[in-house]
């Protein structure tokens, strides 16, 4: 019989081989069947023998329809997605990288797969390994050349993985390009007059201003916004935020700020856990008796000096250009009110903002008023004996008073509730 037109195979996906050849072989007792390729990969085909197709020496013909089935190969393994994208822009110099296989893939060799920079050539240090997924070739790497215009290609030779019918992948690549980096300079002046050895920071680095106030940050990544900062001793930090888009300078005015030091004593040995109030801030001594507030700005400060067991100490300091150490000596409280021993009463304390200020000499008396941070609430000269004070428009929370009466000053304090 024709077997070529009798014999089949059939795939799953219902299409039918073509093409078919039988040759018997020399043995008389097998054929083999030529046929075109099979349509797809890794699907199931059966071949069908027909019963009554072939028969023996004595005319007996088979009887029964053979058939039996068989899977094709796999195809090479594909990928579906690549990390960076292809011809993605601006991608950070530390991206990972990564490419994923349509099927689980084993390793061939992972040692051959390279990053490449148009500019620079190869990237250093590429450590390549398979997920856990099986399908993900994962890609570390040192760092991208900060290179503008450059293109980095990733390639995968052919061979690098196969599947698990030992078929390999074919050559792959993809090409994309590295943030842009700019050139960031900051002019950094007092006024008009440039500030030299300020250290500027921006985007993990750093540098120095010159003579000129000049200080270039190099190869900053494009993006934001990166928090940058100018610092000198004996000025104040100046912080702020920038997007890098383009080549820019910056111009930083920085202030002139100090730091004051409160060293607190009973007049003998230091005191621990005093509270200063100075600048805004409440600052408790240390073992020394130190406490130590940073860029402070020049002008008239004023400070509280309070520990239980002691007599509050108030007064203020002129901070002009340098450092300040003050050395403030606290009294054991007597219960007896030093205003009181020179006819000066301040009343009710705390207040709810009103308060009464009893002058017994019935002297000219100037008044300044100032909150912690150094705000002059009030400035006025009293004239009577008693005077009506309202500062009930203020926040509440500690207030400093001076009064000055001829060549005589006195600190005290009021509370606003």
């Amino acid at each position: 019989y024709d077997l070529d037109t009798l014999i089949t195979i059939m795939g799953e996906n219902e299409d039918t081989v073509q093409n078919l050849n039988t040759v018997w072989n020399g043995d008389q007792m097998s054929f083999t069947v030529s046929h075109d390729d099979m349509e797809y990969n890794n699907a199931l085909y059966t071949v069908t023998i027909p019963a009554e197709v072939v028969y023996n020496a004595d005319g007996v013909m088979n009887t029964d329809e053979v058939s039996w089935t068989f899977t094709t190969i796999k195809a090479m393994p594909l990928p579906v997605a690549g990390t960076p994208e292809p011809n993605a822009v601006d991608v950070p110099l530390d991206a990972e990288v990564s490419i994923t296989f349509d099927q689980e893939i084993t390793e061939n060799d992972l040692g051959v797969i390279t990053i490449e920079s148009e500019a620079m050539g190869n990237v250093a240090n590429i450590v390549a390994t398979i997920a856990d997924d099986n399908k993900t070739i994962n890609i570390a790497h040192d760092d991208f050349f900060a290179v503008n215009e450059d293109s980095i290609t990733v390639t995968i030779p052919a061979s690098t993985v196969m599947n698990s019918d030992g078929v390999y992948n074919p050559e792959l690549y993809w090409a994309f390009q590295p943030v842009y980096t700019y050139d960031i300079t900051f002019l950094v002046k007092e006024g008009n007059t440039p500030v030299e050895d300020a250290t500027v920071t921006l985007f993990n680095k750093e540098a120095t201003t010159d003579a000129s106030g000049v200080a270039v940050i190099e190869a900053v990544y494009k993006g934001g916004p990166y928090e940058y900062s100018v610092a000198k001793s004996g000025y104040k930090t100046v912080t702020g935020t920038l997007n890098v888009s383009g080549i820019a300078t910056v111009a930083i005015d920085l202030e002139s700020a100090y730091t004051v030091t409160f060293n607190v004593t009973d007049g003998a040995d230091p005191i621990e856990g005093a509270t200063v109030h100075f600048e805004g801030e409440a600052v408790d001594t240390d073992a020394d008796g130190a406490a130590e507030f940073i860029e402070v700005e020049p002008g008239v400060k004023p400070y509280i000096v309070m520990k239980d067991g002691y007599n509050d100490k108030t007064g203020t300091l002129e901070i002009v250009d340098a450092n300040i150490t003050k050395n403030i000596v606290l009294d054991l409280s007597t219960g007896i009110n030093d205003l009181a021993k020179q006819g000066i009463t301040i009343y009710p304390n705390p207040s709810n903002g009103v308060f009464y200020i009893n002058n017994e000499t019935n002297e000219e008396m100037q008044l300044m008023i100032m909150d912690v941070a150094g705000r002059f609430v009030v400035n006025k000269t009293l004239y009577n004996s008693i005077n009506t004070i309202n500062i009930s428009d203020q926040s509440s929370g500690i207030y400093i008073i001076q009064l000055t009466r001829g060549e005589d000053t006195y600190n005290s304090k009021i509370i606003l509730k």
